[in-house]
Formats: structure tokens, C-alpha cells, sequence
């Protein structure tokens, strides 16, 4: 049973790092250009430097070299809030709409995929309890153990 788990969790890493490996080829980008722009997309709400690092588990210096290589290529633009000139947020521009595109289509692909032949019920039950298991994994991370 506990193989069945780890192999599930490296073989769906594997399938999702080969959609994502395809689409940065395809759009001449970096992986983590590519994860930055898609984090940036989906989530809305996040949009600094250091929620990506804490949200995506990618490192400080990475997030800095994608965001400075995606600002130089005219897809991301920095700003700052009225309320606050201390705190750069991302945007991204119109000209990451083709990347960010082929990346979700992507990511639509691979949930497919990993997702077919499950039931709306046992999809939201799969959700619910990986919700749980990111949860514990990421206050772990977050006291250093």
C-alpha cells in the first residue's frame, strides 16, 4: 500500500514535469519562467515574489533570475500597491497570454489524464484529503523539520 503511494506521487510528478517540459520547449522558456507565469495566472491573489517562493517551493534566487529574465522578455511588469511602496507585486503583461495559454492547456491536459475514470465524487474525496496532506507537509516545512 505505502509503495502504491510513493510510486503514485513520483509517476504523477513525472507525467506533470513532461507537460510542463514540452510546453517550455515549445515557448522557449525556462521551467521556472514557465511555473512562474502559470503560479502568477492561477492564482491571482498571490502576486509577489515571495509568495511564490513559499506557495510554489522554489527557491529565492530561481524566482529572482525567472522574474528578471520575464520582465526582460516583456511578460511581467513590477508595481507597486498606493498603500504600500515597500512590496513589489507581479503583473502579468499581454505578451505572456501565448505561453500562459499552451501552459494551461497543459495543465487541463494532465488533469485529464491523471484524473480519467474517477467519478465527480471521488475526485472531490481525492482533493479533499491531498488538501489535508499538502496542508501537514507544508506547516512541516514551515518549522524547518
Amino acid at each position: 500500500m505505502k509503495e502504491l503511494f510513493w510510486d503514485g506521487l513520483c509517476v504523477a510528478r513525472a507525467l506533470y514535469e513532461s507537460q510542463m517540459d514540452a510546453v517550455s520547449r515549445a515557448q522557449d522558456l525556462a521551467r521556472v519562467e514557465l511555473d512562474i507565469l502559470l503560479f502568477l495566472a492561477n492564482n491571482p491573489q498571490f502576486d509577489t515574489a515571495t509568495e511564490i517562493v513559499q506557495w510554489r517551493n522554489i527557491s529565492k534566487a530561481h524566482v529572482s533570475q525567472g522574474v528578471k529574465a520575464l520582465e526582460q522578455r516583456g511578460y511581467l511588469e513590477r508595481w507597486y500597491a498606493r498603500d504600500n511602496r515597500r512590496t513589489i507585486h507581479l503583473r502579468l503583461r499581454q505578451e505572456a497570454g501565448a505561453a500562459v495559454e499552451a501552459g494551461r492547456a497543459a495543465q487541463h491536459r494532465y488533469r485529464s489524464l491523471l484524473f480519467q475514470g474517477f467519478s465527480e465524487e471521488e475526485l472531490e474525496q481525492f482533493c479533499g484529503f491531498f488538501g489535508r496532506i499538502a496542508a501537514n507537509a507544508r506547516a512541516q516545512l514551515k518549522e524547518g523539520k
